[in-house]
């Protein structure tokens, strides 16, 4: 699948950067669990540059996630049919599950959420020393399934002090699957082509 992408420049020095780096597969491994990472637009001060940065705003929509796969996995108990294709059908049991793993991980999730939020890392170096973006580089996405246009995005460069202006790239990526492994401390463990 190919993507589109923004190019966030530095309207006073030669600073750019893109969201195509939003766009990599990220995994938390914490034992046998996988946990989804979800990340954003961040400056790191090691980099020197905006970053894919961990985030841990997700919380309600982790919270209903839990609710919803619960309500799910309620199911396959609920009834004699149901119970009865759960062990007849391999591909039940597979189902019940790979949900359940899911709903694990969601919930380990959730305990990162808590105890890590307000000391996320920068997913290129691991540094602590970031700065959440905090402006609006949207774009409208035209016919051509690409970006259209530009416009001031509200973050400033730190140091320099010129405005990153958000400008739509005609070029549409397609990326080989890599998944990056990270330990629950943020921290690149592995990655690998999936």
């Amino acid at each position: 699948m190919s993507v589109p992408h923004i190019n966030l420049n530095c309207e006073k020095c030669a600073t750019t950067s893109t969201t195509l780096q939003l766009y990599s597969h990220r995994i938390y491994r914490d034992g046998d669990l996988e946990i989804p990472v979800q990340c954003t637009l961040g400056w790191c001060e090691s980099c020197d540059n905006l970053r894919a940065v961990e985030s841990f705003d997700d919380d309600d929509q982790v919270s209903k996630d839990i609710c919803s796969l619960n309500a799910e996995l309620s199911q396959y108990r609920s009834t004699l049919t149901t119970r009865l294709l759960t062990r007849l059908k391999p591909a039940y049991r597979s189902n019940r599950r790979q949900q359940e793993a899911q709903r694990d991980a969601l919930i380990r999730r959730l305990e990162l959420i808590g105890k890590r939020r307000g000391n996320e890392a920068c997913l290129t170096c691991g540094s602590r020393n970031i700065r959440q973006f905090d402006g609006d580089y949207s774009l409208k996405i035209g016919d051509s399934f690409l970006y259209q246009g530009s416009k001031r995005t509200g973050f400033f460069h730190p140091g320099c002090g010129g405005e990153f202006v958000a400008e739509a790239c005609d070029i549409r990526f397609h990326f080989a699957r890599v998944t990056k492994c990270y330990n629950v401390e943020g921290e690149l463990v592995d990655q690998f082509r999936t």
